[in-house]
């Protein structure tokens, strides 16, 4: 579906369009429009990547409902060999360039990087808390599936509960620990949830939301930055309604995304591109544009964006799509998916 690639591209396109910020002077960077449009750019890409896995790894597990530990098993080794090979990979690499200490090691390796308040935020394979914080929530999604099955209802209550419990204990925090810690950022996955199960249980609903879900996703947008423009870091919106707002927002957008097909033709195939490299894009982009910033300063944006987007597409045709081959012809899914029950 064009109009989710187009998300997924969206996604990585303002995570790396917040990470050029190393190559702009700090005096630059101290100007309220250009500091605002970094920021909203770092947390639209994050959000809209939490929403979008919710929705499509939730189609996938309603699609086929887990009935026992062996469907569990095998929902996830799929989705382990989807991630943690590349993962591993770019971990590796950057545990012999820049010597983290076992401490680290571990920590990344369990996923742990931003799970107590001390480890906030991240300071070694930064952009991984977000991996974290998606492979901890699909460890229990399996189990979540068997409790709710694909009552919306039941979701929607999970949801509004883990909204609740965000705000509650994000009262009096840091905006750091409100964006990184894993164990307060379920409720935007929960959001693309929620809408994998009414996609789901109730297709016709889902066909009339294509257009009538735009007006609350702009409303969703306006609202977010409005927060971002006018409340400080201290401030709790900056830490709890943003999020919701945002997520929100995008998981408003999955109707419309979900039902835009588009021909083929030069700005069609660029997105359905980055979208492809989205994954490998993401894990390595950061420290190749520190890299260029390092040596080369502000002349190094184009140079440094590109070598990234080269790396990434080398790291999906050679690694990521032999990897994913080997995994559909091993690891199968349940040949018989049950159908949603309501």
């Amino acid at each position: 579906m064009f109009g989710l690639d187009a998300l997924r591209a969206l996604a990585v396109g303002c995570v790396v369009f917040a990470h050029s910020n190393v190559f702009i002077e700090p005096a630059y960077i101290a100007h309220g429009a250009l500091r605002q449009a970094l920021f909203i750019g770092s947390h639209v890409g994050v959000e809209i990547f939490f929403v979008l896995s919710g929705f499509l790894i939730g189609r996938i597990v309603l699609r086929a409902l887990p009935r026992d530990l062996a469907s569990i098993g095998r929902f996830w080794m799929r989705r382990w060999l989807r991630t943690i090979p590349p993962y591993l990979l770019v971990l590796l690499v950057l545990a012999i360039v820049f010597q983290p200490g076992t401490e680290h090691i571990v920590r990344h390796l369990l996923f742990l990087q931003c799970a107590t308040a001390a480890s906030i935020p991240p300071d070694f394979f930064p952009v991984s808390w977000s991996l974290a914080v998606e492979e901890w929530f699909y460890l229990g999604l399996p189990f979540l599936v068997l409790v709710v099955r694909a009552n919306t209802g039941a979701i929607a209550l999970l949801l509004l509960v883990a909204t609740a419990v965000r705000w509650f204990v994000l009262s009096d925090a840091s905006f750091d620990f409100a964006k990184y810690y894993t164990w307060l950022r379920f409720d935007a996955l929960l959001w693309g949830v929620l809408g994998a199960a009414l996609s789901l249980r109730m297709p016709d609903t889902w066909d009339r939301l294509r257009y009538r879900a735009i007006t609350p996703m702009i409303a969703g947008v306006l609202a977010m930055v409005a927060i971002c423009a006018w409340s400080g870091p201290r401030d709790f919106s900056m830490r709890g309604p943003l999020f919701t707002v945002t997520s929100f927002a995008f998981a408003c957008a999955l109707p419309f995304a979900s039902h835009w097909h588009a021909r083929a033709g030069v700005l069609v195939d660029a997105t359905r591109w980055l979208a492809a490299i989205s994954y490998p894009l993401y894990l390595v982009h950061l420290e190749l544009l520190q890299a260029a910033a390092r040596h080369l300063g502000g002349w190094g944006a184009l140079p440094g964006i590109g070598c990234a987007l080269l790396l990434a597409w080398a790291m999906h045709k050679l690694f990521e799509q032999p990897l994913l081959a080997w995994r559909d012809r091993r690891v199968r899914v349940d040949a018989s998916p049950a159908q949603p029950t309501p």
